[in-house]
């Protein structure tokens, strides 16, 4: 069985049009073999090697720019940040703080409305009795502690609503 064919480094790198430089690089690496003879490098075996090299990195079989593997979750994390601020500035997304601001400011009107409302009826509803004052503030007792409990339901509703994304 023949040997294969072994050429000097200036012949390799230029038939992988890549520098001398580069082509010691890929040794070290360990992408390409040097020669059983110095200065020597086994053609058919360097070239496939080659080859199969562009087509791991092709398929992402490399990380990507030759990036560590902790740079380049800095560098996604990074973007991922710049492009939620965008949004922001743009209006598309909000914090979820500023929504409960939103929210307990819309509570507070809400409270003041229903405080009036058993004083609104005793006015305006002739004949209405002190027992039917009592249930319709009751009621509104209880609704003013669903209202006041916002923090509450919007974590709940925030932990189900994530739950259904997570499956």
């Amino acid at each position: 069985m023949a040997s294969e064919a072994e050429v000097p480094l200036k012949t390799l790198a230029g038939l992988l049009n890549i520098t001398e430089r580069r082509v010691q690089q890929l040794v070290v690496e360990g992408v390409l073999t040097r020669g059983e003879t110095r200065g020597s490098y086994p053609l058919r075996t360097n070239m496939h090697a080659y080859i199969q090299f562009w087509k791991d990195k092709a398929i992402g079989g490399d990380d990507e720019s030759g990036m560590s593997e902790e740079k380049l979750r800095l560098v996604r994390a990074q973007a991922t940040a710049q492009e939620l601020k965008n949004e922001v500035q743009k209006l598309e997304v909000a914090p979820i703080d500023l929504f409960a601001i939103v929210i307990s400011s819309v509570i507070v009107q809400i409270v003041g409305v229903l405080d009036s409302i058993p004083t609104k009826i005793k006015r305006n509803v002739p004949g209405v009795s002190a027992t039917m004052i009592e249930l319709i503030k009751k009621e509104i007792v209880q609704t003013q502690n669903i209202a006041a409990d916002v923090d509450g339901v919007t974590t709940k509703v925030l932990n189900d609503y994530f739950k259904t994304i997570e499956r």
